[in-house]
Order: structure tokens, then sequence, then C-alpha cells
């Protein structure tokens, strides 16, 4: 989810390619990964394993067949990404996981429903609204990662904390992610649309091309006209992100933008949505803003002094892929014989150009 900022952002977000991030290290967020093609990648018939792509032990592949494709893609053009997993959430998000969960089960009632009615498409759509990562998904995730020769990093609480802080220590370059919070966190360049499927579907049922999106901090910051990550952290406060979901009713982000700019600080913020709504901070808030506000500025993380990319383990891939998760053996062979030959040619090019 993350913090909305809405259409504030727009004039900034600079539509940008793979190619542009060729030799550059690229932090992606695990699960935004894994959640984008385990909607995205499924099958008509959600009888059955909940539309979810499985080998014939029920395993889940869908994410697998995902990430295997986009993570060679990038591979392909230079792009050294590394996989960054969630740890454990802070205590202040536990009551928005549950509600969460809580949703999902209600979607899941109402596929159940439409599947006795016999409406199949609704149950389809439905079903792609529970979809959940599973600890055996995470794990067959992370193996064919390193299977990829990708480094695979345990966050030990958000996968975005920790990327922005190896972007701050020169180890990352940029994150990629579909939330915001990793401006807030502090990362120097965020990549929207960068690690997902590049098609996403229309509510007419077809598909489109979506544009991957560079987010600068700096830019940002000069675009609001704040001075500090602090004041972007005291916004998404105000608007709401995954440690306080809804925000403060009545403010969205030119409201938001409006207080920061007048008052600077957390405190002064506070007063101002007191001030403007006769509520307590204890109502207006489920949780202490100011833990929710330093746990952006410090969250927990590890120091890493540097990662290594390794070769493709291509016997490995057959292995796992073909004879444990009954991926198409030609399929796979080819994808990776036409992704050696990319990556050599292209090499090729960079070196004669």
């Amino acid at each position: 989810m993350g913090v909305n900022f809405g259409k504030l952002l727009d004039p900034i977000k600079k539509e940008t390619s793979i190619k542009a991030f060729a030799n550059q290290k690229i932090g992606i967020d695990a699960y935004n990964m894994i959640y984008s093609f385990l909607t995205t990648i499924r099958t008509d018939d959600v009888r059955f394993g909940n539309g979810y792509f499985t080998d014939s032990r029920g395993n889940v592949t869908s994410h697998l067949i995902g990430m295997f494709n986009r993570l060679l893609y990038l591979m392909e053009h230079h792009v050294r990404p590394a996989v960054i997993f969630d740890g454990e959430p802070p205590s202040f998000k536990k009551e928005e996981l549950e509600s969460r969960k809580a949703q999902k089960q209600k979607y899941e009632e109402m596929k159940e429903t439409a599947l006795a009615q016999g409406d199949f498409e609704a149950a389809a759509r439905l079903a792609a609204r529970t979809t959940k990562i599973t600890s055996n998904m995470v794990l067959d995730a992370k193996h064919l990662c390193e299977l990829l020769g990708i480094p695979v990093i345990q966050a030990p609480s958000e996968a975005e904390a920790q990327i922005a802080r190896l972007c701050q220590d020169k180890v990352l370059d940029h994150s990629a992610s579909q939330d915001y919070d990793s401006l807030l966190f502090g990362a120097p360049s965020l990549l929207l649309n960068f690690a997902i499927t590049p098609l996403r579907r229309t509510s007419g049922g077809s598909k489109t091309q979506v544009s991957v999106y560079q987010v600068r901090l700096g830019d940002v910051l000069s675009h609001l006209e704040l001075t500090s990550r602090e004041q972007l952290i005291v916004m998404g406060l105000l608007i709401g992100t995954d440690y306080n979901k809804s925000g403060i009713k009545g403010i969205g982000p030119k409201t938001a933008l409006k207080i920061v700019r007048k008052v600077k600080t957390l405190d002064g913020a506070l007063q101002e949505v007191v001030k403007k709504t006769g509520q307590t901070i204890e109502e207006l808030f489920p949780h202490d803003p100011r833990a929710i506000y330093e746990f952006f500025k410090n969250p927990p993380v590890t120091s890493l002094n540097d990662l290594r990319w390794k070769e493709v383990d291509h016997d490995g891939l057959i292995q796992f892929l073909v004879e444990e998760r009954d991926f198409n053996e030609t399929r796979v062979r080819s994808r990776l014989q036409e992704f050696a030959e990319k990556r050599k040619q292209k090499t090729l090019d960079s070196f004669f150009g």
C-alpha cells in the first residue's frame, strides 16, 4: 500500500526505460514483486488452487514464472538486481496486516458464493483479491534468485527501509518498489514498475503496457518546497501510511502539504491537526505518531559493505524449475539460451559501440 501522495508527484515522475539502468545496482522489494506476479499470472479456473499456476504437488508457481522471466530480462540489459525480503514488521503495522487478512477472508467468502452461483468471471476477479504470500512461496523465490546469481538479502524489518539504507551507503543505486514509502525511508531514487509485469489489465479486461518511472527524493523535496525528508515523513503521517492507514480524516495530500510548509515540524503539525479537528492525538492516530516518525527516520536495518553477483546456474535452474516445479524443459532451456545470446550481443555492442 504505502503512502498516497495522490497527484502531487506526477509532474516529477520521469518516464524512463530498463536500458537506462545498465550496470547499475537495483534493490528490489521482493514482496512487491511476488505479489504482482501472483495477481497477474493466473489461470481462468479458480475452483482449484485459487487461480494460481501450480506444479503437480500443489506448489504455487505463478510468481516463479514471472520472476524467472522478469529477472532474466533485467539482466539481459545488464541491470544488476538484488532482491530484498521483509523481516519482522513493526508492532504498529500488525493491525494493518490483520485488517488486510480480514478483507481477504471477506473476498474469499464472496468468491465461494460466486462459484456456487456459477459466476466464474466474478469468482476469478475476487480470487485475485485474496492473494497472499506464503512462507513456501518466499523460500522458492529466494532459491530462484540464488540460482540466477542474484544477491538475496533478508531485512530485519521492512525491505524498503533496508534498500534505502543500502542506497544511502552506495551499495545500491536505486530502489525498485511500487510504494512511495521508499522515499520516506530515505531512498534517493525510486523506480516504479521496474520489477513487476510490464502489462497491466484494464477495467475492460484487456492488457496495456505500463511505463517505468523514476522519482528522485531531491526532486520531490524541491517540487513540494520542503527542506528535509523529515517534513516528507510528517506529510505521510497526516495522509496515511502502512502504519496509520486512514491518516487524518479530511486531510488529503494538498492540505497536508500546506500544514507541513507552515509549521515545519512533527509537533507543530500535530498541534495544527488537533486544533483543526478538535480531537486529541490519541483519537486521531491508532498508534503513537512519534514512534512511527522515528521508525521512518531510523528503522532496523543491516549494514553491508558490498554485494556479489554470480553466474546463472543453468543446471540448477533446470533441476529446480523443470524437475521440481514441473516447468516445460524446452521453454526453460530456450529462455536460458536466449538470455545467454542477448547478454553476449549486448556486451559486444557495448564494446564496439
